[in-house]
């Protein structure tokens, strides 16, 4: 989606007018490595205005509230995420996991 606001009306303010490192809407997830990181959902910070729209190989495991995707992974890869927000500005639960992934 090149730009959410002109194409999905509707839908959330995803360009967040407030600190980035404040969080702005939810993300729920459906499974994956995001769920176990994170939990069914998260409150996440949003400095973004073009969002997935066929994640081709990738699953959608995040989605916002008004159904927009915030997160992708590969599937049956050992460390494959695709956040749509800025989780090094709110916490660094991603960069663990991806550490822990990394050792063998």
């Amino acid at each position: 989606i090149q730009d959410i606001a002109s194409e999905c009306p509707g839908a959330l303010e995803h360009e967040q007018l407030s600190d980035p490192a404040r969080t702005w809407h939810a993300v729920h997830f459906s499974g994956g490595r995001c769920a176990a990181l994170f939990g069914p959902r998260v409150d996440v910070n949003s400095t973004h205005h073009q969002a997935v729209r066929d994640p081709g190989a990738l699953s959608i495991t995040g989605r916002a509230p008004d159904g927009i995707v915030e997160a992708i992974e590969l599937p049956g890869h050992r460390f494959c995420l695709g956040l749509q927000w800025h989780p090094e500005l709110l916490n660094g639960l991603p960069y663990e996991a991806l550490l822990r992934a990394a050792r063998p």
